[in-house]
């Protein structure tokens, strides 16, 4: 189908404040496609919000305002006229997109500002394509399409998403952004200077920069990050590569495989029937309270550091001017199959 570029069917608002000398116009948008299990929505904004709403229909229906405020109505009627929406249809694809016809356009001047604001109400399974800048997008309702979120200086607030599980797999890429999800089951997620706050979740693929992250419950999580700070409720599985970052967790219930430095890590509670526990920290604590019910095989090496372990347990013990290093058995099941091994220096390992 033919692109269009509309200006707007529908009427131009217009009020004047006398006492703020301001001017507001406004130009409202309303629109609807049919769509199917196969269709993507490829929806991109910015200087406002994208919110989306569930329907039952097999449709998506847009409508939405945008607006121009300024201290004179020539002003505002200019910058009006800078922004026109762009919509096309083609090969199962459902394509909508604000477009800012002035290059350099400036919009941080809270008495001339432009506001793009979308109302996008879809089918629970619809794909999604999302792009916003300066703005936020909010999922009000449950929603099962697969979905690639790129957002830029706003907030993403969802319910629950439950993506298909097979590839390829949903993406969210933020940056100088709050991410607010209360349940996913399997995602990639590439923040940068973001608050990531993840109720619960299946399987995850987390890279971070510079980040905070909290997740309550998760089966596996693999992530890398620089700069962050980790806080964990209740892991399964994870395995983590990391450069100053800081972790806690509460709960570790079967397995972890780290790898970082500069940054201390804390394990409250590891479960009596963990798997293994393989740390390598450098310049940095460790603290990993074990199960008192718990056997395990252990091999612990401080490099001009110190170790603390369990008195009972029927370790050797090395010292030396250079190292501080224990091996042996924790536990009464001398055959157990679980291993704990954690190095580190110029730090403390606290078992």
């Amino acid at each position: 189908m033919k692109a269009k570029f509309i200006l707007i069917i529908s009427i131009l608002f217009f009020y004047y404040n006398i006492k703020a000398q301001d001017t507001v116009l406004t130009k409202k948008f309303n629109f609807e496609y049919p769509v199917n299990i196969e269709t993507i929505a490829e929806i991109t904004n910015s200087y406002g919000s994208i919110v989306f709403e569930t329907i039952q229909e097999n449709k998506i229906q847009v409508s939405g305002e945008i607006s121009s405020k300024s201290t004179s109505f020539s002003k505002a009627a200019k910058r009006l006229g800078q922004v026109m929406l762009y919509k096309d249809t083609a090969s199962n694809k459902v394509i909508i997109k604000t477009m800012i016809l002035k290059k350099n356009f400036e919009n941080y001047d809270k008495n001339n500002r432009v506001t793009i604001n979308y109302l996008v109400k879809i089918p629970i399974y619809l794909k999604l394509q999302i792009k916003n800048e300066y703005g936020n997008i909010v999922f009000k309702n449950e929603h099962h399409g697969k979905l690639n979120i790129d957002l830029f200086t706003g907030n993403l607030t969802t319910g629950i998403l439950l993506f298909q599980e097979t590839k390829p797999i949903s993406t969210i890429k933020t940056k100088y952004s709050d991410v607010n999800i209360k349940k996913c089951n399997w995602a990639k997620i590439d923040c940068a200077s973001t608050n990531l706050n993840i109720g619960e979740s299946k399987s995850l693929i987390i890279a971070t920069d510079k980040s905070v992250v909290n997740i309550g419950i998760c089966n596996v999580l693999y992530c890398s990050g620089v700069n962050d700070v980790y806080t964990i409720k209740r892991i399964g599985k994870l395995a983590m590569n990391s450069k100053k970052t800081k972790l806690t967790i509460d709960e570790l219930e079967n397995s972890i495989d780290f790898k970082g430095e500069l940054k201390p890590i804390t394990i409250k509670h590891i479960a009596a029937n963990f798997t293994s526990v393989k740390i390598k920290n450098k310049q940095a604590n460790v603290y990993a309270r074990i199960d008192d019910n718990a056997s395990y095989k252990v091999f612990c090496q401080a490099d001009l550091g110190e170790i603390e372990h369990p008195q009972k347990a029927n370790l050797n013990r090395h010292l030396s001017s250079d190292y501080n290093r224990i091996e042996g058995i924790v536990g009464s099941n001398k055959n157990t199959s679980s291993i704990v091994e954690i190095t580190t220096s110029y730090g403390k390992i606290s078992l």
